[in-house]
């Protein structure tokens, strides 16, 4: 499905280069969907299925790239966990120091660089405590002395920060015992992803809404534009932002009757889903 884009890095993406996608699609990232002062592009898995249409293709060379230490796989929390973001290591390290540059308090400056070490040497979407205790001994100066307690003081900052979040890993208790929670394990965050995947999700679910009024699910693009247009401007992004998202999760299919990107319809998983809001909204 083509939609109105001009960049030219996108017309030049071959279908099955996956590094051409995640150029083009980091090329293309509204400005609203960009962190950390703008330098840190989202992209999503499912735009990028949206162009290289092979997902075993994708998700093979993603994995390749996350071992190698060159892209950063966000793993969002379990209500998230659909949603991964795709970011250059090389960039997410650069915030991370420029984050540390800007801090005021000596502690955040430490544990935003210890951060930055650990995103440059490891490609894990998770970070355990005795990750953090293996980096400050370390660290120059770090020596053997470092504990846990100095982990989770690092920790603390970095989720104060919005750069971890806490991964709370439930023990398995007996029926009807309260589980216990295991508060040495955290995600890798980045400050305001939230915002950007609630604004995403949010638009989605206007998009799926809209189509789901018309008859057969289908509708020109000024339509769905009109009915998105005071979410998209508060969210600053673009409606091919989401499109482009929900074409590569099978939402969305192509009308071949009609020009390219000029009509929408939805798919029948993307009926499926529509169904599903409107089963959620009447709850």
């Amino acid at each position: 499905m083509d939609y109105d884009l001009d960049d030219a890095l996108l017309a030049a993406a071959a279908p099955s280069d996956l590094n051409a996608a995640l150029i083009c699609l980091a090329g293309s990232c509204p400005m609203g969907a960009r962190l950390c002062d703008r330098t840190l592009p989202v992209v999503t898995m499912a735009q990028v299925y949206a162009i290289v249409r092979n997902r075993t293709t994708v998700d093979r060379g993603i994995e390749e790239q996350r071992a190698a230490g060159s892209l950063f796989v966000l793993q969002l929390p379990a209500a998230l966990r659909d949603e991964p973001l795709l970011f250059r290591s090389s960039a997410v390290e650069a915030a991370l120091l420029a984050d540390a540059a800007a801090a005021d308090v000596a502690e955040d400056k430490a544990a935003l660089a210890l951060a930055a070490q650990l995103v440059r040497q490891s490609a894990r979407a998770r970070v355990d405590e005795a990750d953090l205790v293996d980096a400050l001994c370390n660290r120059q100066g770090g020596g053997a002395g470092s504990t846990a307690a100095a982990a989770q003081a690092v920790a603390t900052t970095l989720v104060r920060r919005g750069w971890l979040v806490p991964l709370r890993q439930v023990a398995v208790t007996g029926l009807g015992e309260v589980p216990a929670v295991d508060g040495t394990s955290w995600l890798w965050s980045l400050p305001r992803c939230g915002l950007v995947v609630k604004a995403l999700l949010e638009l989605r679910a206007q998009v799926l809404r809209c189509l789901d009024r018309q008859r057969f699910g289908r509708a020109q693009r000024n339509v769905v534009e009109r009915a998105t247009n005071m979410g998209v401007r508060k969210a600053q992004v673009t409606l091919d932002f989401v499109l482009r998202d929900m074409e590569g999760r099978g939402l969305l299919k192509a009308d071949p009757a009609a020009p390219a990107g000029a009509t929408l319809q939805l798919s029948p998983a993307g009926v499926e889903a529509a169904a599903a809001l409107k089963k959620k909204r009447k709850r």
